[in-house]
């Protein structure tokens, strides 16, 4: 079976990061960025913005699907 991740979620564990410190960083609640990275929630393009600049990233490289 093929696990799913998204872009966010890799771009996390990339970086070495946690949900939690993301969420922190961004101002979005931990839980919020749990169901992103699980694919349940499509975030606004508020949270998006919020979201990459917590990670130092642009909106492209953290909100496109990758298969692994």
């Amino acid at each position: 079976m093929t696990k799913r991740l998204t872009r966010l979620r890799l771009e996390i564990l990339k970086a070495g990061l946690t949900q939690r410190e993301v969420g922190r960083r961004s101002g979005i609640d931990e839980t919020l960025i749990s169901r992103i990275c699980n694919g349940r929630y499509v975030p606004d393009s508020v949270e998006r913005i919020k979201i990459a600049d917590a990670m130092q990233k642009n909106v492209a490289q953290l909100f496109e699907n990758t298969n692994l």
